[in-house]
């Protein structure tokens, strides 16, 4: 299982929970020993990188170790390419990659707003997103999810499935040279 997730942060109503729960210390002194006392399983839940890759491998039984990755926008490519080289090397028959973004809150929009990369064509939103053309400004931030179930040519043609496709090749470049452009 390999699921594409943006980074896990705690929101600002979480921060300011813990930081304003004690008063003896200042700053991150006080977050620090704040959370180390933390009883509850729920913060580690739900900022642990890792959780939500587990909790889909327990609920779908998976095999081996679920990886969960984040590389930014090419996230659910490479969740793809994982896939496809763990089925080339003999590691799986089958893979399960899954691509999510649930991170469009009011924070991430301030900051990619600082960052002059969203898009300002607000005046037709529905033509605001246009990755492709000559003209683009930015992007507009969003939300969504999907999943393939990845599968060996062999392992498919022996249980007699429908091939739905074929993926000959995949891959991976860097050649940014700005961090939102």
């Amino acid at each position: 299982l390999f699921l594409a997730s943006p980074p896990v942060e705690l929101d600002w109503s979480e921060r300011f929970s813990l930081y304003n729960s004690d008063k003896h210390d200042i700053g991150a002194e006080r977050l620090l020993r704040v959370a180390r006392g933390l009883k509850g399983i729920d913060v580690f839940e739900t900022t642990q990188f890792g959780s939500i890759a587990d909790r889909l491998a327990d609920r779908f039984g998976t095999r081996g170790l679920p990886i969960t990755l984040s590389t930014a926008c090419a996230s659910g490519a490479t969740s793809i390419q994982l896939g496809v080289e763990a089925i080339r090397r003999g590691e799986c028959d089958r893979a399960l990659s899954i691509g999510a973004d649930g991170s469009a809150t009011a924070e991430a929009l301030i900051r990619f707003s600082l960052l002059s990369a969203l898009s300002t064509h607000n005046d037709i939103p529905e033509k605001a997103s246009k990755p492709f053309s000559r003209d683009r400004d930015g992007f507009v931030l969003a939300e969504g999810s999907g999943a393939l179930v990845l599968e060996s040519l062999e392992a498919a043609l022996a249980r007699g499935a429908t091939i739905l496709g074929i993926l000959r090749g995949c891959g991976e470049k860097a050649d940014d040279f700005h961090r939102t452009r």
